[in-house]
C-alpha cells in the first residue's frame, strides 16, 4: 500500500539514479501532465534554476511536440524531445500518460546513455506512479463504500 511519503521516496530514488547515469547531468525534474512537480534532484554544483517553472515548461514542450506529432500524422507515441543549445541540452520524455520528465545537462552530456538511461527509468517512475494511483482507487473505493454503508445507518435510524 502506497502513501505519500512512500511515493516520495520511491520517486526520488529513481530520480537519484537518473542524475548519477552521466557527469554532466545537472538536474532531473518528474511533473504530472498538468505541469506541478512531482520530485526534482539537483547536483550540488548545478546553475541555480526555477525547478517548477522548468518542470511546467518542459511539460508544455513535451505536450505540444505531442500536438505536432498528431497533426503531421505521425502515429505512436512521442517517447523523447530533446533540446540542445549552446550551453546545455534538455530532455524531455513521457512517463504513461501521467507525468513528464526533464533532464538538464551540460553540452558536453553523452546523449546515447543519457537517452538508454531515460527509457530504462521511464518503466521504473511509470510503474511507480501505476501502483499508487491503484492503491489510491483501491482506497478511495474503500472510503465511498464505508461512508455509503453510514448513510444507510442514518437513514434507518
Amino acid at each position: 500500500m502506497w502513501d505519500g511519503k512512500a511515493l516520495s521516496e520511491a520517486l526520488n530514488r529513481v530520480l537519484s539514479g537518473l542524475i548519477k547515469a552521466d557527469h554532466a547531468i545537472r538536474t532531473v525534474i518528474l511533473t504530472d501532465r498538468t505541469g506541478l512537480t512531482l520530485g526534482h534532484v539537483t547536483k550540488f554544483d548545478a546553475r541555480p534554476v526555477d525547478v517548477d517553472g522548468l518542470g511546467a515548461i518542459g511539460n508544455a514542450v513535451f505536450c505540444a511536440s505531442e500536438t505536432q506529432g498528431k497533426h503531421t500524422e505521425i502515429e505512436g507515441n512521442l517517447n523523447l524531445v530533446v533540446s540542445e543549445f549552446d550551453t546545455g541540452v534538455i530532455f524531455t520524455a513521457g512517463i504513461n500518460q501521467e507525468a513528464v520528465l526533464c533532464v538538464i545537462a551540460e553540452p558536453s552530456v553523452n546523449i546515447g546513455v543519457v537517452r538508454f538511461t531515460i527509457k530504462q527509468n521511464v518503466k521504473r517512475l511509470g510503474r511507480a506512479l501505476r501502483e499508487f494511483h491503484a492503491d489510491e482507487k483501491e482506497i478511495s473505493t474503500q472510503a465511498e463504500d464505508r461512508l455509503l454503508k453510514l448513510l444507510k445507518e442514518l437513514e434507518e435510524f
